[in-house]
C-alpha cells in the first residue's frame, strides 16, 4: 500500500526535475555556464534520488536492444574522453551528448504513467507556444532574426517541429475520443502558431523534415472516422508554411526551389563537409574527442569557408569525427532500432498507434534535419529527444523488464553511504565550477572597467576552485595588459609580470594546446618586451607567430606582425608569401582594422614588381576608407606603395 502512494509522488517529482533541467538547458546558448551546471546538478540529484530510494521504490530496465545500445553509447562516449586530443576540453563537453541516454534511462526509472506524460506534453506545448510568440515579437517588433532564446533560428525550428508533430498526434487522439471542443480548438491553434514560426526560420531542412514526418504520421493515423481531420492537418500545415513565407519576404519556398541545384543550395555546408571529411580521414577510428571540432577545424578550414566553424552542420559526421566510428555506429544503431521496432509495432495496428506515430515522427524529423544542422549538440534538443525515445520505448516494448538491484550488492547502510559520498563529491565539483564561473563573471566586469587589480583578485579565486584553459588565458592577458602600461625603466617589476604571464600561458597550453591565442599572446610578450626575455626573443616571437597561424590562418593581425618581423630580418620574399596567403581568407568583420595589413601587402607587392597585384589591394583599401576622403584607388596606390618600412609598427 505504501508503494502505491509513493510511486505517483515519485514520478511527479522526477517529471518536475526533468522539466526544470530541460528549461535550464533551453536557455543555455554556450555562454552562461551556470545554466548548464544547473542542468547537470538536476540530473545528478534525480539519479541520486532514484537510486537512494531503491529499497522502497524498485526500478527496472526494459530488456531490449534499444536500452543496450543507448547504454553502450553512453559508456563509449564517456570513455572517449581518455583518448581525446584535449581531455580537459572533452570532459567539459562529454556531458552534452550524454544527456540523450541519461534522459532515456531517467524516464524508464521514473515509471511515468499516461497522465504524467500528458502533463509533460502539455508543458512542452505551452513552452513551445511561448517561444513562438517571442519569435514573432522579435521578427515584427524588433526586426531581429526569429530565433527566440536560441542563437540560430534553425534550432528553434527544429524544436518546434518536434512539438508540432507531438501536438498533431494529440489532436488526432482527442478528436477521435470527443467532438470538437475548446481543447481541440486550442490544439489546432497551437499547431498553426508553431508551424507559422517554424516557417519564419526559412530553413529548408526544417520545413522538409516537418512535411515528410507529418505525411508519415497522417498516413499511419488515418482512419475512416478521422478522414476530415487528417485532411485538415494535411492542408493546414503546408498552407501555414506558405503564409509564413509570404510574411517573411517569400524566401522559404524560393530556397526550397533552389535545392534542385544541389551544388549551390548547400555550398557553405559542402565546404565544411569536405574539410570535416579530411579530419575524419586523419582520425577515423577513435575521433578527436567530444567538443574538439571547433578547436581543430581552423587548421583544416578552406579560405572560402564563411561559417563560424563551430559545427559540421551534419550531426552524424560530427559524431564520427568527435567520438569515433564506434560512437557513430552505436548512434545509428539506436536510430535503426527505433525504426525497426516502430515498424513491427505499426504493422499490428495497435490502439495506441497514433500516439506512438507522433513521437516516432518527431524523432524522425529531428534526425532528418540533423543531416544539415547540429540539433544533437544542443542540450535542450538532446533532452527532449531522450524523453521521446523513453516514451516510445515504453509504448513499443513488452513487459520484459530487468530489475535493478544495486542496493543488494552490499548492506543497505553501506550502499547509502557510498551513494551519498559519490553524490556529495560530484555536487562539490559542480559547486566549485559554479563558484569559479561566478568569480570569472565578476572579473570580466572589472576588466570592462579597466580595473585589472580587482579582476585579477577574482581570477585567482576562480582558479583556486576550478582552473581551465580559458580562465588562465584571461589571467595571462590581464598581466600582459598591465605589463604594457609599465615604464620601460621598471625592469624588475616588469620582469616579474613577464614571467608570470609566461607561466600562465604554459599552464593554459598544458590543458589545451589548440587555442591559437596562447601563441599569439606569447609572441606579443616576446616581441614587445625583448629586454625581458632571452637573447633570442625575436626568434621566439616569430616561432609563436608561426604556430598561431598554423592553428588559425585567419589571424590577420598575427600574419601582419609575422610578416613585419620577417621584413625586419630582410626575409622579404617569405614575408610576401605570408601576406599573400592571408588575402584569400574570409574575414567577415575585419573593417578598418584590416587596412594596415592591406597596406603592408600593397607595399610588398609593389616592391616585388607585382604592380597589378598592388593595384588590386589598393582597390580593397579604397572600399574600406570613409567616403568623404575623396581618395581614389590610384591615390592610395601612389601613397602606400613607397612608404618606408619604419612607418609600420607591431
Amino acid at each position: 500500500m505504501n508503494n502505491i502512494k509513493i510511486l505517483p509522488a515519485r514520478s511527479s517529482l522526477i517529471s518536475i526535475a526533468l522539466l526544470i533541467a530541460w528549461l535550464s538547458a533551453l536557455f543555455f546558448t554556450g555562454v552562461d555556464y551556470r545554466l548548464l551546471l544547473l542542468t547537470q546538478f538536476v540530473f545528478l540529484l534525480t539519479y541520486f534520488y532514484i537510486f537512494f530510494n531503491l529499497p522502497k521504490s524498485p526500478i527496472s530496465l526494459t530488456r531490449n536492444y534499444l536500452s543496450l545500445f543507448l547504454f553502450l553509447f553512453w559508456v563509449w562516449f564517456l570513455l572517449s574522453v581518455n583518448w581525446s586530443e584535449s581531455p580537459h576540453i572533452s570532459r567539459h563537453n562529454v556531458f552534452i551528448l550524454s544527456l540523450l541516454p541519461a534522459s532515456f534511462f531517467v524516464y524508464q526509472f521514473a515509471k511515468i504513467n499516461d497522465a504524467g506524460w500528458r502533463n509533460i506534453s502539455l508543458f512542452l506545448i505551452f513552452i513551445a507556444c511561448a517561444l513562438s510568440i517571442h519569435a514573432i515579437y522579435q521578427q515584427y517588433a524588433l526586426g531581429l532574426s526569429p530565433s527566440s532564446v536560441f542563437i540560430n533560428r534553425n534550432s528553434l525550428a527544429a524544436l518546434l517541429n518536434i512539438i508540432i508533430l507531438l501536438t498533431c498526434s494529440r489532436y488526432l487522439i482527442a478528436i477521435n475520443s470527443q467532438k470538437i471542443n475548446l481543447s481541440t480548438l486550442l490544439l489546432a491553434a497551437t499547431i498553426l502558431l508553431m508551424t507559422f514560426v517554424s516557417g519564419l526560420s526559412k530553413s529548408r531542412g526544417a520545413s522538409l523534415s516537418l512535411l515528410i514526418a507529418l505525411a508519415i504520421l497522417l498516413f499511419l493515423a488515418a482512419k475512416p472516422s478521422n478522414r476530415k481531420h487528417i485532411m485538415f492537418l494535411a492542408l493546414v500545415v503546408p498552407i501555414t508554411l506558405f503564409i509564413s513565407d509570404i510574411f517573411s519576404d517569400a524566401k522559404l519556398f524560393s530556397r526550397l526551389s533552389s535545392m534542385t541545384d544541389i551544388e549551390s543550395s548547400g555550398a557553405n555546408r559542402f565546404v565544411i563537409w569536405q574539410q570535416a571529411w579530411e579530419m575524419i580521414k586523419d582520425h577515423p577510428i577513435l575521433g578527436i574527442g567530444p567538443g574538439m571540432f571547433w578547436l581543430i577545424y581552423p587548421q583544416y578550414r578552406l579560405a572560402s569557408d564563411s561559417s563560424g566553424g563551430y559545427f559540421v552542420h551534419n550531426d552524424y559526421m560530427q559524431m564520427w569525427l568527435e567520438s569515433g566510428l564506434p560512437g557513430l555506429l552505436l548512434f545509428l544503431l539506436i536510430l535503426i532500432t527505433i525504426g525497426v521496432s516502430f515498424i513491427k509495432f505499426a504493422l499490428n495496428k495497435p490502439d495506441r498507434l497514433t500516439e506512438a506515430a507522433g513521437i516516432f515522427c518527431a524523432i524522425l524529423a529531428v534526425s532528418m534535419h540533423s543531416l544539415f544542422t547540429f540539433n544533437f549538440f544542443i542540450t535542450a534538443h538532446i533532452i527532449i529527444t531522450g524523453l521521446f525515445i523513453g516514451r516510445l520505448n515504453e509504448l513499443l516494448s513488452n513487459d520484459n523488464k530487468v530489475p535493478i538491484s544495486l542496493h543488494r550488492a552490499v548492506k543497505p547502510i553501506i550502499y547509502k553511504i557510498i551513494l551519498s559520498a559519490a553524490f556529495l563529491s560530484l555536487s562539490l565539483i559542480l559547486f566549485k565550477m559554479w563558484q569559479s564561473n561566478e568569480y570569472q563573471r565578476v572579473a570580466n566586469a572589472f576588466i570592462e572597467k579597466n580595473d585589472y587589480a580587482s579582476a585579477e583578485q577574482n581570477l585567482l579565486k576562480a582558479e583556486s576552485l576550478h582552473a581551465n584553459d580559458a580562465l588562465l588565458l584571461t589571467h595571462a592577458n590581464i598581466i600582459y595588459t598591465v605589463l604594457s602600461s609599465y615604464p620601460k625603466s621598471e625592469i624588475q617589476s616588469r620582469k616579474l609580470l613577464f614571467n608570470k604571464a609566461l607561466s600562465l600561458l604554459v599552464a593554459s597550453e598544458n590543458l589545451n594546446h589548440y587555442r591559437s591565442i596562447i601563441y599569439e599572446l606569447r609572441a606579443w610578450l616576446y616581441a614587445k618586451n625583448p629586454d625581458l626575455g632571452p637573447a633570442n626573443s625575436a626568434d621566439l616571437a616569430i616561432l609563436n607567430f608561426k604556430k598561431c597561424l598554423s592553428l588559425d590562418a585567419r589571424q590577420y593581425r598575427i600574419r601582419y606582425a609575422y610578416a613585419l618581423s620577417l621584413l625586419r630580418r630582410d626575409e622579404s620574399e617569405k614575408a610576401l608569401n605570408i601576406l599573400n596567403a592571408g588575402i584569400a581568407e574570409y574575414y567577415p568583420h575585419e573593417g578598418k582594422h584590416f587596412v594596415p595589413y592591406l597596406e603592408l601587402t600593397l607595399r610588398q607587392r609593389f616592391m616585388h614588381n607585382d604592380f597589378n597585384g598592388a593595384m588590386e589591394i589598393a582597390k580593397m583599401i579604397h572600399e574600406r576608407v570613409p567616403n568623404n576622403t575623396n581618395l581614389t584607388a590610384e591615390d592610395i596606390y601612389d601613397a602606400v606603395s613607397t612608404v618606408s618600412l619604419d612607418n609600420y609598427k607591431l
